[in-house]
């Protein structure tokens, strides 16, 4: 999963001592349909978080986007802004960093619709969560459906830097 939320899933860059990347992808994408890959992320931050000494299930998470330049043509892919060609992925983390959720779409949709999945997503694992922390790019429409759909309010902080709060363990860094 740590290859995943770093790279936007490029398999074929995966280290050499992995298995070959049709194996690798073969296996995640099973867990992936099953359930099994959130069952083990659920299981694991839950298990990090109580080694740390905090409550099994946070109650605050914070979201923000990277947009991730790709190639290929059969991907579903956009353009940020003008600025880059290729996917956007929503990652919703813990205040200790560990991942909560991550969702991937065309970049060319802004953060506050896409966003919105992200967060219903880690609620859905963890209904402890009892707000959010984001940026400036998230206010708006993505604040009033986060209050509508899931009755939940959002920190917008004009002082977050992006991804000043990255956590090596999160983004396999």
């Amino acid at each position: 999963m740590l290859y995943l939320v770093d790279s936007g899933c490029k398999w074929r860059q995966l280290p050499h001592d992995f298995p070959p990347y049709s194996t690798v992808h073969s296996f995640y994408r099973r867990a992936r349909v099953s359930g099994l890959r959130d069952r083990i992320l659920e299981h694991f931050v839950k298990k990090m978080r109580t080694n740390a000494g905090h409550r099994e299930s946070p109650s605050y998470a914070i979201i923000d986007s990277q947009s991730v330049k790709t190639a290929a043509a059969s991907e579903e892919r956009g353009i940020d802004g003008g600025k880059t060609k290729g996917r956007k992925q929503h990652i919703v983390v813990d205040v200790i960093g560990f991942l909560l959720s991550v969702v991937f779409h065309a970049a060319n949709i802004h953060d506050t619709k896409g966003g919105i999945s992200a967060v219903k997503r880690a609620y859905k694992r963890f209904a402890s969560i009892q707000k959010f922390c984001t940026d400036a790019e998230y206010r708006g429409t993505f604040v009033s459906d986060l209050k509508e759909q899931l009755d939940l309010d959002a920190d917008i902080s004009e002082k977050i830097k992006p991804h000043q709060w990255e956590n090596p363990l999160v983004l396999g860094g």
